[in-house]
């Protein structure tokens, strides 16, 4: 049975994917793990109380592990009490049906973009473009955008980037006095460096962080990923090219969401708001299913603390 079919008060002996595994220290100074599973629909927050005998490196170092344990409710939402933890290695078929999955095929996202990229009518912005997605279209097949908050699924990179250009074409219909052509290359790179950032596995779960992303990061990864294709292409000194790293630096907005700089003209603005967005709709989607109809969710770190509340509407006024 997949998470989806879960109720309280079940017994449930499964494999999952993990998602998270951190080891914590309850209230009564008592270690537990604090994990969440999913398969390819949904995610379950899992807690394992008594730890007495557990290897919790071994466990962490699996992408799979079998549960057994109960179903709760736990302030609106479901939750996994487990009985007994082990790694697993499923095979074929029973992957398929824990691997979340972006709900386009990765090929199709990316010619998508491309054709997108292969539209901008700045040589310089698009053979920069064009050539960082030649070189990292085998990781783009397959890479999440991040490792938990937002489209942390196979292809979600891609997913990601591909919706926020959808937002770009529709902004820059209302905003006509925006530079479409930065624009779109600001949202085809502005997280490529996630694939440097990131270790990620091929179905799309991020392991961890590498090197280079705990030290330096994605945006700057990606600046440098900038200057370096516009080197080998001889636009280094191009103008657009500090307008297209700006960009980049500036897409989380504020110093104390990790950008290292503000946004200084209305395109960087605007990229920071679409990819805000962007984010902001996939959790609210994905955190409002996991709970019941007429119920909030627990607080959520990633939306300011905030609790989401499934009110059950959907497109057209139905319910």
């Amino acid at each position: 049975m997949s998470i989806s079919g879960f109720k309280a008060g079940m017994s449930v002996d499964a494999v999952f994917i993990v998602r998270k595994f951190e080891q914590k220290v309850s209230k009564y100074n008592k270690g537990y793990l604090d994990i969440i599973f999913a398969d390819k629909a949904k995610e379950i927050s899992a807690k394992l109380w008594d730890i007495n005998g557990i290897d919790a490196e071994k466990l962490r170092s699996s992408r799979f592990l079998r549960a057994k344990g109960t179903i709760e409710l736990y302030q609106g939402a479901l939750q996994m009490r487990i009985e007994t933890l082990e790694a697993a290695n499923p095979e074929g078929p029973e992957i398929d049906d824990l691997v979340d999955c972006a709900p386009i095929n990765p090929e199709t996202m990316y010619n998508q973009i491309i054709s997108k990229v292969s539209a901008i009518s700045d040589e310089t912005l698009r053979e920069v473009c064009q050539k960082i997605y030649n070189d990292r279209k085998t990781e783009l097949m397959y890479f999440p955008a991040a490792k938990n908050v937002h489209h942390n699924t196979k292809g979600g990179l891609l997913h990601h980037t591909l919706t926020m250009l959808e937002c770009v074409e529709a902004i820059c219909v209302l905003y006509p006095f925006l530079d479409k052509d930065l624009m779109v290359a600001g949202a085809a790179l502005h997280d490529i460096g996630k694939i440097k950032e990131m270790h990620s596995e091929l179905y799309g779960v991020v392991t961890d962080y590498t090197l280079e992303g705990n030290l330096i990061g994605h945006i700057t990864t990606c600046v440098v990923e900038i200057e370096v294709a516009a080197q080998q292409l001889g636009f280094a000194e191009d103008e657009a090219i500090a307008l297209l790293k700006h960009i980049v630096l500036a897409h989380h907005g504020i110093n104390e969401y990790g950008s290292p700089k503000t946004p200084m003209f209305a395109e960087a603005e605007a990229l920071y708001i679409i990819d805000l967005l962007d984010s902001r709709m996939f959790q609210f989607e994905k955190i409002a299913a996991s709970v019941e109809k007429g119920m909030f969710s627990a607080k959520v770190f990633s939306l300011d603390g905030r609790m989401v509340y499934n009110h059950g509407r959907k497109p057209n006024g139905n319910v």
